[in-house]
């Protein structure tokens, strides 16, 4: 029964990681589109880049 219970907190937090990742993929390409049209294609996808670092480390 421990384990069973172990195992559902593991699923639920890499659920909600999974879920976060989603929602910080999301907003960057939201501001990629939003710097493409103000700035141009390199700006955007850099700081896409740069933000996309921050979250993996």
């Amino acid at each position: 029964m421990l384990m069973r219970k172990k195992k559902l907190e593991e699923w639920k937090a890499e659920e909600e990681e999974m879920m976060l990742e989603k929602m910080a993929e999301d907003y960057l390409t939201g501001v990629a589109k939003k710097g493409k049209m103000a700035t141009g294609d390199n700006l955007a996808e850099n700081e896409k880049q740069n933000w996309v670092y921050k979250i993996e480390n």
